[in-house]
């Protein structure tokens, strides 16, 4: 059991609440669909069609951030803007990492939280952020904390390929800092990162086998400074 004092602020349930509010979206059994293979041997996990499906659910932390599909260079794509809020999407896509040690996605800041502090509780706010989660967080009257990897993109006070813990839950959720400062600010980037290897470099220890869900996360509710991020796809390669 997790106990908080009073004067720990609201979002200090941040992941916790996502964990558990998760469940909410995948219980039931027409959520728990396979991923949709594009073509081997490749996992789609983000495709803007399957959001107009509504096979994404958004998970509210504090008030919404505003998630839509718009066009960028003539291709659909997921943009958040944040003011003042506090929400990610999250998907239930299980797949097996030692056969799909691979993820790909492309990603877009157009605006940062320049006094974000991805270390400090009252500061913790993310420009842009994929959280994988290893294992199932449960039911409401039963939940359960889960090792839970995020790929970040923040500002300077943090330098690429570090590793960050959670100031909320430490145990569970480490961070590794893929993009930080404004040098590729108001482009597309894409990212290759080997899931295996980070989860050893954050947590120390082999990964577990599965991965069961993805969140994407972009929030200000602590800084209340704007923040613009895009997210174009996301996908698991298989071997």
């Amino acid at each position: 059991m997790i106990k908080l004092g009073s004067t720990v602020r609201f979002k200090t349930l941040l992941v916790l609440f996502m964990l558990i509010a998760l469940s909410a979206c995948i219980t039931p059994s027409e959520h728990r669909d396979h991923p949709t293979i594009i073509s081997e041997p490749t996992i789609a996990i983000l495709d803007v069609s399957l959001l107009i499906q509504h096979q994404w659910e958004e998970v509210n932390i504090k008030s919404n951030t505003a998630y839509r599909v718009v066009s960028s260079e003539g291709e659909p794509v997921l943009w958040a803007s944040g003011r003042n809020s506090a929400s990610g999407l999250s998907r239930y896509i299980e797949f097996d990492v030692k056969h799909c040690p691979i993820i790909e996605w492309s990603w877009r800041v157009d605006q940062l939280q320049a006094d974000a502090n991805l270390n400090v509780r009252s500061a913790e706010d993310v420009a842009a952020s994929i959280y994988l989660l290893f294992g199932d967080p449960g039911l409401f009257s039963n939940p359960e904390l889960v090792p839970t990897l995020r790929y970040v993109w923040s500002n300077d006070k943090v330098v690429v390929n570090e590793v960050i813990k959670s100031p909320y839950l430490p145990q569970y959720v480490h961070s590794i800092v893929v993009q930080a400062g404004s040098k590729h600010l108001n482009q597309w980037v894409t990212e290759s990162r080997n899931i295996a290897e980070d989860y050893q470099l954050a947590f120390g220890t082999e990964a577990p086998n599965k991965i069961q869900a993805v969140v994407l996360f972009t929030d200000n509710d602590q800084t209340r400074q704007a923040v613009e991020a895009g997210y174009a796809w996301i996908k698991a390669i298989c071997q």
